[in-house]
């Protein structure tokens, strides 16, 4: 009987409890069965009669006021009325027809008690099928409706056929998967009751959306819809309707009074297209639950706001889901969605423009996930983040007429050519599109340009999805620099942007193996020039990849470049200035003051000698010698009136020393600093309104911290600051509330979290206190 009302509709089986509450038997009777459900439930109502009585037909109807209490006997017309009552309601009149009195006559007073029973029996079932919190049925019945929608394809017409023979229209369907990507964000936020009314009111709202169907809750945080479909666009349509409905919702967090939005994302899968061959043999509860595996695999990799098919899992759903050091990123594509080493994914940002960043590579592959690492980047200093979304590159490419060599075969191809060659050049050509321009016509034009330009040299092969491999054998690179300047003007002239980077063999002590390696440097360099952008792989080139290693973390194969830099011209100042900077991360400081030295005495600017001036009193502070750090913070700021961190450093070891005159006067003007750009930062100010209070100037202070918030309307850390005044001065702790709340939607911070609290104490809000006390401890 579970079966059948499983597979009704996907409307409530019955209102939903209150969740949480304790019941007794006379509202669990009266909110587990209506009218309605005697309606979708009759024939299973008639088969547990028909074993206590005989009849051959059966009419129900729902009358507007209360009749007999008991069974209704009418001999003549061989009828048999029996009131449906539960729990002294009366849901509706079954009249059984044609039916043998004499057989009636001795049951008939058994019959309430057998009707009631039936019914407690019809509503356990409901009750084991529906789940208590969204009053949806539970995950089974997709299996279940699944089962019941493919036996109503095979019969009456198709009665006695084997399920090959089925026409597929009849069998296609679609199966959504919706999940709330935040849910445990939200539990831990706003507590497990909220929670579960939010999940009611997205409930409701798939419900109102979904038709004939069936919809469940799947999981804690998911819903999963099982229908009819024509077609896999009509799937996304549909996945795409479901999604909007439950994304316009919106909550309040009772505790914070902030907007709370749960973050769904879709997965669909058609049926029974996205099945292979041999799976189709299988019984069909057997082919629901596949399914519904593949159908979870496109709702992981589907990020919030989309939706994403299982056919489309590997080739646009992917996206990095963690940034790690050394220019490695775990990604949401694993082996179960068909990724194996060696793949390459071009790189999109998240912003409106969407440009491509460059590429990865995979390197490590887990079931669900993967670990890349980045084979080349478009700009330097724009690395890849956590949210931005992956192509997969295929194994060709067209380009207009023209068919370039997929990336995945440029390392064998350069290894062919560069081991006949005793001397060869590699170039690289970046091209980048234009709004009116799409990438590939732009590479399509470059690559035509190019070939005028060297017309004996074997094409170009493709490294990246904007970027032009060539090889030139027997050919230094410095003697090509001149044509790639030609080539950068050219496309220029044609609004096309383009750099080049052209690395040599022999380079140093570096492998034929290495060049490509040395060429994406020459790029990231060539794309910091002026116009025509060609770069060298020289000291510079180095300088600029080391700088961007440091970046990732990668202090020791930075120290190696910047060595490699060095090696090739020791008066290169910015080497030396980051490799003390790398040297002052790793706790190596003499060696960092000593490589500061060295850079000082190769710089002339005012400007960029004040920052190694600050870099030299940083590392001094850091090695006590207090003299020596007050002495190049003051040389920093006389080169440098405006570097701020300068004049911060001396207020605090003026102030650590006790001159709090000296102190307030270098902190004023860092503060003065700030006020001049916009939304700066307000590290001055805070420490000002610090000192302020510390002589007990508290007006001031507060004056102080509302002037930079008005400078700064985001300044969390000021707000938490000015909070604790107004609360330690036992003032306005509604507007210490308002503070600490405010700070909360920017930053959420234990600090922010305890503060409310104190300031709820003092309003003798004790159980909202105690419960953001609460959430700072989680």
């Amino acid at each position: 009987m579970i079966k059948k009302i499983v597979g009704i509709s996907c409307g409530p089986l019955y209102p939903v409890r209150p969740y949480g509450n304790r019941w007794n038997e006379s509202e669990w009777s009266l909110y587990t069965l209506k009218s309605e459900h005697i309606l979708e439930g009759q024939a299973e109502l008639c088969a547990a009669l028909a074993s206590v009585c005989k009849f051959k037909g059966y009419t129900l109807y729902f009358p507007r006021s209360g009749g007999e209490a008991g069974p209704q006997l009418l001999p003549r017309e061989r009828k048999l009325l029996l009131p449906l009552i539960w729990h002294k309601e009366l849901l509706g009149v079954l009249v059984l027809q044609n039916i043998v009195s004499r057989q009636i006559r001795p049951i008939l007073p058994a019959l309430p008690a057998i009707i009631e029973l039936t019914l407690e029996k019809m509503a356990l079932a409901r009750e084991l099928a529906t789940d208590p919190v969204t009053g949806l049925l539970r995950e089974q019945s997709l299996y279940a409706w699944m089962e019941e929608e493919c036996a109503i394809a095979k019969a009456p017409d198709n009665l006695g056929k084997d399920l090959a023979a089925v026409p597929a229209y009849k069998l296609c369907m679609g199966l959504i998967l919706l999940r709330i990507f935040n849910g445990e964000e939200i539990v831990m936020r706003c507590g497990a009751r909220f929670t579960d009314s939010l999940l009611a009111e997205c409930a409701d709202a798939l419900r109102s959306q979904c038709g004939s169907g069936c919809l469940v809750r799947s999981d804690r945080y998911e819903f999963g819809f099982l229908f009819q479909a024509t077609g896999r666009e009509k799937c996304r349509q549909k996945a795409e309707t479901l999604l909007a409905a439950v994304n316009a919702l919106s909550f309040v967090n009772p505790l914070t009074r902030q907007s709370v939005h749960p973050l769904f994302g879709a997965g669909f899968a058609y049926y029974p297209h996205d099945m292979r061959g041999y799976e189709l043999q299988f019984p069909i509860y057997e082919q629901a639950t596949i399914l519904r595996r593949r159908v979870s695999l496109a709702c992981d990799v589907a990020s919030t706001g989309r939706c994403v098919a299982y056919t489309e899992i590997v080739k646009k759903g992917g996206r990095i889901t963690q940034v790690y050091p050394l220019g490695r990123f775990r990604i949401n594509l694993g082996r179960r969605m068909g990724v194996r080493n060696g793949m390459r994914f071009a790189v999109f940002g998240m912003g409106d423009e969407r440009a491509c960043k460059g590429d990865l590579t995979i390197v490590q592959v887990g079931k669900r996930d993967a670990i890349a690492e980045v084979g080349y980047l478009e700009k330097p200093g724009e690395l890849p983040e956590a949210g931005d979304t992956l192509l997969y590159l295929n194994e060709k490419r067209p380009v207009g007429e023209e068919s370039l060599e997929s990336p995945a075969v440029f390392s064998e191809k350069l290894a062919l050519e560069s081991a006949e060659s005793s001397v060869f050049s590699l170039a690289m050509v970046h091209v980048e599109g234009r709004e009116d321009l799409p990438l590939e016509e732009a590479v399509t034009k470059a690559l035509c340009v190019w070939t005028e330009i060297f017309p004996d040299t074997p094409a170009p092969t493709r490294h990246s999805p904007n970027v032009l491999a060539a090889f030139h054998s027997e050919v230094m690179a410095c003697d090509l620099q001149k044509r790639y300047r030609t080539l950068c003007e050219r496309l220029s002239a044609q609004m096309i942007p383009a750099a080049c980077g052209i690395a040599g063999y022999p380079f140093l002590s570096f492998l034929r193996s290495e060049i490509p390696d040395l060429a994406v440097k020459a790029v990231e360099y060539a794309l910091l020039l002026p116009e025509p952008r060609v770069g060298l792989c020289d000291s510079i080139a180095f300088t600029i990849s080391a700088d961007k290693r440091m970046s990732l973390d990668d202090l020791f194969g930075a120290l190696e470049e910047y060595k490699i830099a060095l090696t090739l011209d020791e008066n290169n100042d910015m080497a030396w200035n980051s490799m003390g900077v790398c040297m002052a991360a790793l706790g190596r400081r003499e060696e960092a003051r000593r490589h500061f030295l060295e850079a000082l005495t190769r710089i002339q600017e005012d400007d960029r000698r004040a920052q190694i001036l600050y870099n030299l009193g940083t590392v001094s502070q850091s090695l006590n010698d207090t003299e020596g750090a007050r002495k190049y913070f003051s040389e920093c700021v006389e080169k440098d009136p405006d570097h701020l961190y300068a004049w911060i450093r001396l207020g605090q070891m003026f102030e650590e020393a006790g001159d709090l005159d000296a102190a307030w006067r270098h902190f004023k003007r860092g503060s003065d600093i700030e006020s001049k750009g916009e939304n700066s930062s307000s590290l001055a100010r805070q420490n000002l309104a610090r000192l302020a209070v510390k002589t007990h100037r508290e007006d001031l202070a507060r004056s102080i911290l509302q002037r930079g918030l008005r400078l700064n309307p985001e300044d969390s850390a000021a707000m938490l600051m000015l909070a604790r005044i107004y609360l330690d001065c036992g003032e306005n702790p509604e507007l210490a509330e308002a503070l600490a709340r405010k700070s909360l939607a920017i930053n959420e911070s234990k600090k922010a979290w305890h503060i409310l609290a104190e300031a709820l104490r003092a309003l003798d809000r004790v159980d909202e206190a105690n419960r953001a006390d609460a959430q700072a401890l989680s």
